[in-house]
């Protein structure tokens, strides 16, 4: 099985871009565009948070009609950036199926393989949490299939990788999270956004990855954790993952025009 994770699309209104360079929503389109192009195709599209550069409904309405550009079956989970009411409002139920007790957390199957998509937003705050209700709302979604492999989808990574802007944001509920993943063995991977960058650690027993962005704003990379944060334009990018028969395999496709081909 192939499932395709995008994150951080940033979008705006149309024609507008992020910090006035990023073609935001030019990019996205091109992402769509090979996505919808790939034989064979994944079974589904995640985006992992960060939907809105500024959270307003009218971003979050172009966003929709952007995405809506893809013919297979996809999801969104909200971000920083985001507001959840101005997701709700643009989104259909259908590609965000959370909502009821508040949170924009949802979980779902797909051939075989459990998906738990979750809401780490803290409104007017970078950082990530899982609070107490949502870290009880995922418990009882592992209960209900403990032995089945589980991918969880989530913006913030829980991991420190020693970038300044990221890791400062911080994540509240991480230390309870991977208690959480030490009770069970059926977590096969953590798929986040957040870092404009892709990066894979382990943690607690579980590889946590985090997508590239598809807006083009790659995080510039230092770990000194002094320089101020920055970012390269770039090419848009996102995560391809393979359910392989040892694991979940990941693929770094850029969104770039590739038609040219060289043999070898």
């Amino acid at each position: 099985m192939l499932f395709a994770q995008l994150s951080d699309p940033h979008i705006m209104g149309p024609g507008e871009n992020p910090h006035g360079t990023a073609p935001a929503g030019a990019n996205l389109s091109q992402a769509i565009a090979q996505i919808n192009a790939m034989k064979p195709r994944p079974a589904f599209v995640m985006v992992t948070g960060d939907i809105t550069d500024k959270g307003l409904e009218e971003h979050a309405r172009e966003a929709a009609r952007l995405l809506s550009a893809l013919d297979i079956q996809w999801f969104v989970i909200p971000g920083n950036h985001d507001r959840r009411e101005s997701l709700r409002a643009a989104f259909p139920r259908e590609n965000m199926p959370g909502g009821d007790d508040g949170f924009l957390h949802y979980a779902f199957s797909s051939e075989g393989m459990r998906f738990i998509a979750l809401d780490t937003l803290q409104p007017g705050r970078s950082g990530g949490r899982l609070c107490a209700a949502r870290l009880a709302w995922l418990k009882a979604r592992l209960d209900e299939e403990p032995d089945a492999p589980t991918v969880l989808f989530m913006h913030h990574s829980p991991v420190k990788f020693g970038i300044l802007e990221t890791d400062e944001d911080g994540f509240e509920g991480a230390e309870e999270l991977g208690g959480l993943l030490r009770e069970r063995g059926n977590v096969a991977r953590i798929m986040c956004g957040h870092t404009h960058l892709s990066l894979f650690a382990p943690w607690h027993g579980v590889i946590v990855s985090t997508a590239p962005t598809t807006s083009g704003m790659r995080l510039a990379l230092d770990l000194t954790m002094k320089q101020p944060s920055a970012f390269h334009l770039d090419e848009a990018a996102w995560h391809l993952h393979r359910l392989a028969d040892d694991g979940i395999q990941t693929f770094y496709v850029s969104a770039r025009n590739h038609d040219t081909q060289h043999l070898f």
